[in-house]
């Protein structure tokens, strides 16, 4: 057997998420490449989650995430049962590392990275943490991005004006954070923009590029184009652009919607989905009965995994508008993987993974022309075939399988520098 390794992480399978997501499939090939994999993680007491199951060789411990009704509450956006979980966690993590013999501990974002360091200090065990969400840093999520541009880093009030939190909690919010990142040597980040902006604001920290991976086979479909659409009800005439996020506006849903009119002028006969779901979603309703652009339209919701990967081939263009950086977008990999051109915003880890004018075609944000003139760029110059099988073959270099094997190695390597240290 290889490595015991435990990792942390606020929620986990069968909830679903990104971050969910990407480790649930990471501690399924650290599992497959032999080594021992365990996991803490919260749950809530209005579902039925076990304490602990295994599941695809995962050994899943469960901690209540809140014990006590009244700690249910918020203050100044500060979650107090955030303490209720944070000592459960605590707890069922130090008996997992004592108890398993556990040989390094792996933490998911900032609340699981301070968890880790309690209990490495306590029992003298290494700890890294991976980098999911940008909150570890940018309390509005948006990685120190405000109306479109750089705001120049944290600082402690201006950035509670930004959020709208009462200054004390932020500050304590900020300082805690701020610890965190002084107190971890190691952490993973997906790509070199994430990189870059969190060595500029700490460079103390010691950085590792693992990049998230893609399950190439669970994205094969056996039905044809033409089933496919004609199972979502789509045109089977039209060139179908799909965007596949949250209906928020820092994903640009209405940039997407704001696009058609351009589109049409010289070109129309495509078609517009939109999955997903989110408090946008009547403001884009609205903006489409404005435009007089319904038959161009359609607004699918939120959808299971097992169906995205169906909309993806049933598709010809993938369109990512984020307007702010996005450290690693998987629904980037999932169309490439699928054989789709990637039209993506130059901001984010997506740069990564699009090569202009190479399997899509990058754009400014917030930038509803360039995106149709991308879009049109694509069709009328039938680029599409060609971009979609650079997009597949780009795709190779994702793979859960090589995330494993290169955190085996960050793993081994980390516990050897601890022991010559010791």
């Amino acid at each position: 057997m290889g490595l015991k390794i435990c990792h942390i992480q606020h929620s986990f399978y069968p909830e679903l998420g990104g971050m969910q997501t990407n480790t649930f499939e990471t501690l399924k090939a650290l599992a497959k490449n032999k080594q021992e994999v365990f996991i803490v993680t919260g749950k809530d007491q209005k579902n039925s989650f076990l304490s602990y199951e295994k599941i695809n060789g995962i050994n899943i411990f469960r901690g209540n995430k809140a014990q006590k009704k009244i700690f249910n509450v918020k203050v100044q956006g500060f979650d107090l049962s955030f303490i209720i979980w944070l000592l459960n966690m605590f707890k069922v993590t130090l008996k997992t590392v004592l108890f398993k013999k556990v040989d390094i501990i792996h933490a998911h974002n900032r609340d699981a990275a301070f968890i880790a360091y309690l209990v490495g200090k306590l029992t003298r065990r290494p700890f890294i943490t991976e980098i999911h969400q940008y909150d570890m840093f940018c309390f509005r999520n948006g990685m120190f991005f405000y109306k479109n541009k750089f705001c120049g880093g944290p600082q402690i009030g201006k950035c509670a004006k930004c959020t709208g939190r009462n200054l004390l909690i932020f500050t304590t919010q900020f300082m805690f954070s701020r610890f965190i990142m002084n107190a971890t040597e190691n952490l993973i980040v997906p790509g070199k923009y994430v990189r870059e902006i969190i060595k500029r604001l700490f460079p103390r920290s010691k950085m590792h590029i693992i990049p998230n991976g893609i399950n190439h086979e669970y994205y094969k479909v056996d039905l044809s184009k033409i089933q496919l659409r004609e199972y979502f009800k789509l045109k089977n005439e039209a060139q179908i652009l799909l965007f596949v996020g949250r209906f928020v506006p820092e994903k640009g849903p209405h940039v997407v919607i704001n696009s058609i009119p351009f589109i049409i002028s010289k070109f129309n006969k495509i078609q517009v989905v939109l999955v997903g779901f989110g408090p946008l979603e009547s403001y884009l309703n609205k903006l489409i009965e404005e435009k007089g652009i319904s038959e161009f339209v359609k607004i699918i919701g939120k959808m299971e995994n097992k169906e995205v990967k169906k909309i993806y081939r049933a598709s010809d263009i993938f369109i990512l508008s984020s307007i702010i950086p996005d450290p690693f977008p998987n629904v980037v990999l999932e169309a490439m993987v699928s054989g789709l051109p990637v039209i993506c915003t130059n901001m984010g880890g997506q740069l990564e993974m699009v090569k202009n004018n190479v399997n899509g075609i990058i754009i400014s944000p917030n930038n509803p022309k360039q995106l149709a003139d991308a879009v049109l760029d694509i069709i009328l110059n039938k680029k599409m075939e060609k971009m979609g099988q650079k997009s597949i073959e780009l795709s190779q270099n994702f793979s859960w399988n090589k995330k494993a094997k290169d955190l085996i190695s960050l793993y081994e390597e980390i516990i050897r520098q601890e022991s010559s240290c010791d």
